[in-house]
């Protein structure tokens, strides 16, 4: 098992993970994980805490992103704390936690100044998301080895992979985005079926705000 796969395990098991400024990686949890989970946990741990300081250092972070609106920071934020909803292994959405973060350092402004929206960029569809193309947004077609080459209004050229071919990726229209949902209102909305936490909070203002 991998360092990703077992942070996506102990986030499908209800695990925060963190790691402090002296590396100490940290659980947070409503109730005591197995005790499975607490030894795959420590098993990986020195593979977790390196994992944790990657992506830290990897870019800037979501809350000092200037001209990226508040909500998508908070909504990937959100996303990549929580637990995958049903019908979406724990490894894809831990994947595209870190393709939504990396979307957002590298082109956020970008795409927010040429009108793109939450829906068109993070969206998935509210019944069977992983298997329901209609509404899927950028980051979940980008996967996690995509690579956004430019940004128009009306589409993106993207590829799926360094050696993948060229393909353009177009806005969802309105019948598409019938049913959709950003990414992290189908995980709140999962959460809150199940009587656990707020689905994030939303502001229109720059991430720095």
């Amino acid at each position: 098992m991998t360092a990703l796969a077992a942070l996506a395990e102990l986030h499908a098991a209800g695990v925060q993970v963190r790691l402090r400024d002296d590396g100490t990686v940290v659980l947070d949890a409503a109730s005591t994980p197995p005790a499975a989970v607490l030894d795959m946990a420590r098993a990986h741990r020195d593979g977790i805490a390196a994992l944790l300081r990657a992506r830290r250092e990897a870019g800037p972070s979501l809350d000092k992103l200037p001209d990226v609106p508040a909500a998508w920071c908070k909504g990937i934020a959100y996303l990549a704390a929580s637990t995958p909803p049903h019908g979406i292994a724990s490894a894809r959405w831990a994947a595209l936690a870190v393709t939504s973060t990396h979307l957002l350092q590298n082109h956020g402004a970008e795409l927010h100044r040429a009108d793109w929206d939450a829906l068109d960029l993070f969206g998935l569809h509210a019944t069977a998301p992983a298997t329901n193309p209609p509404g899927w947004g950028l980051a979940w077609l980008l996967g996690a080895a995509g690579e956004v080459l430019d940004v128009v209004p009306d589409a993106v050229g993207m590829r799926r992979g360094p050696a993948g071919a060229r393909l353009t990726f177009r806005r969802t229209n309105t019948a598409e985005r019938a049913g959709a949902l950003p990414a992290w209102d189908l995980a709140a909305r999962a959460r809150l079926d199940c009587g656990v936490l707020d689905p994030p909070e939303r502001k229109d203002a720059g991430c720095n705000a």
